[in-house]
C-alpha cells in the first residue's frame, strides 16, 4: 500500500489514465526542471486553469439564459403560427423572413435561408443572431394583423 500523504501526486496522475509514452514524456519534461520552476510551472497551470474555469462557468450562466430566452422566442412563435395562424412551417419561414426584410431592408443578404431538416428553432436562432428580439416579434405581429385582416369571416351576427 502507497502512502497517502507522499504520492498524492502520481495518484492523480494514476487517475488521469494516462499513457505509458505520456508518462516517459512528463518524466523527462520534470527531470530536466529545477524544483522552483517546476512549482512555479504548476503554480501557473493552476492559474490557468481557475481562469478557464471562471470563463466557462460565465459562458455557460450566458448561455442557459440565453437558451431559455430562445426557447421563449421560438415557443411564443411557434404557438402563434400553429394556433392563430394556423399555416405551415415554411409558408410562416418565408413571411417573416419577407417582414423582415421590409423593416430592415439594409439586411437583405443577411437573411438565413430556412431549412426544413435542421428545423424552425435552429432558423429562430439564427435570424436573433442577425435581427433584434424585437424585429422579430414585430414581423411575426405584422404577419399576424395582415392574417387577420385577409380572414375576416363573411358570416355576420345579428
Amino acid at each position: 500500500m502507497i502512502k497517502p500523504g507522499k504520492y498524492w501526486s502520481l495518484a492523480s496522475l494514476a487517475l488521469l489514465r494516462l499513457s505509458e509514452s505520456d508518462l516517459r514524456a512528463l518524466h523527462s519534461i520534470v527531470s530536466e526542471m529545477s524544483p522552483g520552476s517546476f512549482v512555479e510551472l504548476v503554480r501557473d497551470i493552476e492559474d490557468e486553469i481557475d481562469n478557464s474555469l471562471a470563463l466557462t462557468v460565465n459562458r455557460s450562466i450566458d448561455h442557459s439564459s440565453f437558451s431559455s430566452n430562445m426557447h421563449d422566442i421560438y415557443h411564443d412563435l411557434d404557438q402563434m403560427r400553429k394556433k392563430e395562424l394556423r399555416i405551415p412551417v415554411q409558408m410562416f419561414a418565408d413571411m417573416l423572413a419577407e417582414n423582415l426584410l421590409k423593416l430592415s431592408p439594409k439586411n437583405v443578404n443577411r437573411v438565413p435561408l430556412f431549412d426544413s431538416r435542421r428545423g424552425f428553432q435552429a432558423w429562430i436562432t439564427k435570424l436573433v443572431t442577425i435581427f433584434s428580439v424585437q424585429e422579430v416579434f414585430h414581423a411575426a405581429m405584422r404577419i399576424k394583423h395582415e392574417h387577420e385582416k385577409t380572414t375576416k369571416s363573411d358570416w355576420r351576427l345579428r
